[in-house]
């Protein structure tokens, strides 16, 4: 609890402090996906989560064969109690996670479903480790599904260096909503994100937000050398990259999902075959549209996708 009250208490004053011509510090994510917070925010709960869970295995055994201790299902009003939305047991909030109880949740996990999303959490689970990358933050490199920030995005593209990178810009590489211009009211780009695009070959910011030129003018702006499709790109100087970056409106280029603009791109790409390219968006839903039409992609390693959020959510 001290260092929560600490954390609180440190960024207590430069949110007092900000004006409304500063750049944001905190902003809270349209679908939940994604939590903009100053570079340095902890993840204060990681340590708890990491002693719980060295002893959940062997809790939930005990469960399965002697059943629900006596203290889970008394209490002193009926009202105390909550029922499991999956098998209606009534017990005490210490034994119900949302709304699933500990044992239904183990039932579902080895069902392939997500305990707590339920079906339209169908794409997001994974087989491996049973987990929800939405739902319960996680990672997986088998379904070639990761989720991290921009820090992570920047590790991740030196770590196994894709011909490609595709950016989403809302929410993303920026803290514009969707749809929105980024030259309207005072926006920020991720420091990581940006330090990226001027150091890859070939970056394209796919969006579904139509104001492009709005969009490569910003970058521009922020030291991007961003330029339109029907922009031709300049050849590297000794200044740096010029023309790296591509900003393309699957909206305004009438694809019918940024998976589909993805694959595209990396069939065209170096001849087609070997090219490689790194995903990175905050929606799930774009990460994971058109499966039957990732899945070969995916199986030869050719594209590796990223769940964007910010630092202090990614644990």
């Amino acid at each position: 609890m001290l260092s929560v009250m600490s954390e609180l208490l440190r960024w207590l004053d430069p949110i007092a402090d900000i004006r409304s011509d500063a750049s944001r510090l905190f902003v809270s994510g349209a679908r939940g996906a994604a939590a903009f917070v100053p570079r340095g925010f902890p993840d204060v709960l990681a340590r708890h989560r990491a002693a719980r869970g060295g002893h959940r295995e062997a809790m939930l055994s005990e469960l399965s064969t002697a059943g629900w201790p006596k203290s889970a299902c008394l209490g002193e009003e009926e009202k105390r109690l909550d029922a499991c939305q999956t098998c209606s047991v009534r017990l005490s909030k210490l034994w119900l996670h949302r709304g699933q109880c500990l044992l239904c949740e183990t039932k579902l996990r080895s069902r392939g479903r997500c305990p707590y999303g339920g079906a339209r959490c169908s794409r997001s689970f994974c087989p491996h480790d049973s987990r929800c990358i939405v739902c319960e933050q996680w990672s997986c490199e088998r379904c070639r599904l990761l989720r991290g920030d921009g820090e992570d995005v920047w590790q991740i593209a030196a770590q196994h260096q894709p011909d490609v990178i595709f950016l989403d810009f809302d929410r993303t590489l920026c803290t514009t909503k969707a749809g929105a211009s980024p030259l309207s009211g005072n926006h920020s780009l991720d420091s990581d994100l940006v330090a990226l695009c001027g150091m890859h070959q070939r970056v394209y910011i796919v969006t579904r937000n139509s104001r492009s030129e709005d969009i490569a003018f910003f970058l521009r702006q922020h030291g991007i050398s961003a330029r339109l499709k029907e922009e031709q790109a300049h050849a590297s100087e000794a200044s740096g990259l010029r023309g790296n970056v591509e900003v393309r409106s699957i909206k305004r280029e009438g694809f019918r999902s940024k998976v589909n603009f993805v694959l595209q791109l990396l069939a065209d790409s170096m001849g087609g075959s070997e090219a490689t390219g790194l995903f990175v968006d905050d929606d799930i839903k774009e990460l994971t549209e058109d499966c039957e039409a990732l899945r070969e992609v995916l199986a030869s390693g050719r594209l590796l996708r990223l769940l964007f959020v910010r630092s202090g959510g990614k644990e």
